[in-house]
C-alpha cells in the first residue's frame, strides 16, 4: 500500500513538471508571432505568463504603452525642427505603428478571453478576483474601443 502511494506521488510530480515550463513569444522575419519553450538564438523573445487562461491584464501594460506614445508625440514636435527630421519621423512612425500593433493584439486577446469565459479573473494589487457582470461588460467595451482605435 505504501509503495502505491509513493508511486502515485512520483507520477503526479512527473505530470506536473511540464506545467512549470517557461513559454516565450517572439516575432519572426515575416512578422508572425510565435510561441514556444525555446526561442531561436538572436531573437528578442518575451516570457509569457502561463497563469490562469481566464485572467486578463486590466490595462497596466496599455497605460505604459499609451504613456510612451504620448511622450513620443511630444518629442515629435521637437525632432521635426532637427535638420534630419525626415529620417527621425520615419523611425518614429514605425515605433508608433509597432505600439498600435501591440495594443491591437492585446485588445483582441482580452476580448477573446472575455467572450470565451463566463468568469474572468483580474490581478489588482497582487490579488486575483473575479469581475462582476457589469465590470466584465465595461472591460469588453473598453477593449473594443482600444481595438477600434489601433487595429486596421
Amino acid at each position: 500500500m505504501r509503495i502505491f502511494r509513493q508511486l502515485f506521488l512520483l507520477a503526479a510530480l512527473c505530470i506536473a513538471l511540464p506545467a512549470g515550463a517557461e513559454i516565450y513569444r517572439w516575432t519572426n522575419e515575416a512578422g508572425e508571432t510565435n510561441f514556444g519553450s525555446n526561442p531561436p538564438a538572436g531573437v528578442d523573445a518575451e516570457r509569457v505568463s502561463t497563469g490562469s487562461t481566464n485572467t486578463i491584464d486590466t490595462g497596466s501594460q496599455q497605460t505604459e504603452q499609451q504613456d510612451s506614445s504620448a511622450s513620443t508625440d511630444s518629442n515629435e514636435s521637437q525632432q521635426e525642427t532637427a535638420a534630419d527630421g525626415e529620417t527621425q519621423d520615419g523611425k518614429e512612425q514605425q515605433e508608433r505603428e509597432a505600439i498600435r500593433e501591440k495594443n491591437c493584439e492585446a485588445a483582441r486577446q482580452a476580448l477573446k478571453t472575455l467572450e470565451q469565459n463566463a468568469r474572468v479573473q483580474v490581478m489588482e494589487d497582487g490579488e486575483r478576483r473575479y469581475l462582476s457582470p457589469e465590470e466584465k461588460e465595461a472591460e469588453r467595451e473598453r477593449y473594443e474601443k482600444i481595438r477600434d482605435e489601433n487595429c486596421d
